[in-house]
């Protein structure tokens, strides 16, 4: 229900690439947590992996381990959010694919990142 509640406060602006250049360019990493996700439940994980979350007019990308996920996405925005989804996102070196989805709450630069298997909660900066 969450999900519903900020996709519709976010509809308004869908973004192009040029809009999106307009909106900014952001990025965000997670601060000594990991949640990792299956189908019993999300919980923190007792293993840490740095992410690294870069959102801008040329779409997202986020990289764990020693890759990224990379790709074009669709962005909607508006004055309080950003929301980002990224389709057969490309994993560096591979064939292989993921969708993830992005959100970052302006107000207080908060954002989550949902893929593969993270449920991630990030801290982000705007980049001039």
């Amino acid at each position: 229900m969450r999900l519903r509640v900020v996709f519709v406060a976010l509809v308004p602006g869908l973004l192009s690439g040029a809009a999106m250049a307009e909106a900014g360019r952001y990025r965000c990493s997670n601060a000594g947590i990991e949640v990792q996700c299956d189908a019993a439940g999300c919980a923190a994980s007792e293993s840490f992996t740095p992410i690294s979350v870069t959102v801008d007019a040329e779409g997202l990308s986020i990289c764990a381990y020693s890759g990224c996920w990379s790709g074009s996405a669709v962005m909607q925005h508006d004055a309080t959010g950003l929301m980002v989804v990224g389709h057969d996102l490309r994993w560096s070196g591979s064939g292989e694919t993921a969708t993830f989805r992005f959100m970052l709450r302006l107000e207080d630069m908060r954002a989550v990142v949902l893929g593969s298997s993270f449920a991630q909660p990030l801290t982000c900066d705007q980049v001039k």
